[in-house]
C-alpha cells in the first residue's frame, strides 16, 4: 500500500511537472510577442512623431 502510495504522488509531480513547463513556455512565447508587437507599435508611434 505504501508502495502504492508512492508511485501515485510521483507520477502526479511528474505530470505536474510536465504541466507547468507548457504552461511556462505557453506564457514565455505569449509574453515574448506581446513585447515585440508593443515594440513595433512603439517605434510606429516614435516615427510618427518625429514626421
Amino acid at each position: 500500500m505504501q508502495e502504492l502510495a508512492s508511485t501515485l504522488s510521483l507520477s502526479y509531480l511528474s505530470l505536474s511537472n510536465s504541466l507547468i513547463q507548457e504552461l511556462t513556455s505557453t506564457l514565455n512565447y505569449s509574453y515574448f510577442s506581446l513585447v515585440n508587437s508593443g515594440t513595433h507599435c512603439l517605434l510606429l508611434y516614435f516615427h510618427l512623431l518625429m514626421t
